[in-house]
């Protein structure tokens, strides 16, 4: 790409790398557009022409940082459609987990931050980007329970599987601060984590399957 090409493009990827860390580090409201273009070396006049406003630019900072993370930790569905009901489990949650626990992944510490503190911002981006795999998910849910599975069913199993996921972000945030005296999760666990994760979900749709079977 020619120079003069090149800097506008690349304008805007650094406003993006440097939004999506400061609004993961902060929340929407407390991050301001000149921190942000100080973090970036961009001025705001290239805020404005790249994305109008500051709520766009959280929209598109958060699914930059999302497509950053699942292009880094891809899930191929293609490549796992013949696993057996653990390995595939297993690879789904561990390209879930490894995002989590990822630094350089923040897409999850910024929906942290809207659910605490929601702006109502990423409704409609959240449901574009994520649905994908959640569908996959929950498909698989069905697929273990069996046609008669209700929805509301195939939607707590689906609640309960992810939770054990995304509750290792408080472990991720406690790691760095004084809270860490506790008994907190270990990144060299990941594997020895994952594996529970699979027997633990594994027994719980076993459970649930037997409860289905007996209605």
């Amino acid at each position: 790409m020619k120079e003069k090409c090149g800097k506008p493009v690349a304008t805007r990827g650094r406003l993006l790398e440097a939004a999506s860390r400061i609004f993961a580090e902060k929340g929407f409201r407390d991050t301001t557009i000149a921190e942000i273009c100080s973090e970036a070396k961009a001025n705001i006049a290239a805020v404005n022409y790249h994305f109008n406003d500051k709520e766009t630019l959280y929209r598109e900072s958060w699914r930059y940082a999302y497509r950053q993370s699942v292009k880094k930790y891809k899930f191929d569905e293609t490549v796992h459609a013949k696993d057996s009901v653990q390995d595939w489990l297993r690879a789904f949650l561990k390209s879930i987990v490894v995002r989590i626990l990822d630094p350089e992944c923040v897409e999850f510490e910024i929906i942290a931050h809207e659910m605490s503190s929601p702006t109502g911002l990423l409704e409609e981006i959240l449901e574009e980007e994520i649905n994908p795999q959640r569908e996959l998910i929950k498909q698989f849910i069905r697929t273990v329970l069996g046609p008669d599975v209700s929805e509301q069913t195939v939607r707590f199993c689906h609640i309960s599987i992810m939770g054990q996921c995304f509750h290792l972000l408080m472990h991720k945030k406690a790691s760095t601060k004084a809270v860490s005296k506790f008994e907190c999760f270990r990144f060299d666990e990941m594997n020895a984590y994952l594996d529970h994760l699979v027997t633990f979900s594994l027994a719980g749709l076993s459970a649930i399957s037997d409860r289905v079977g007996h209605n």
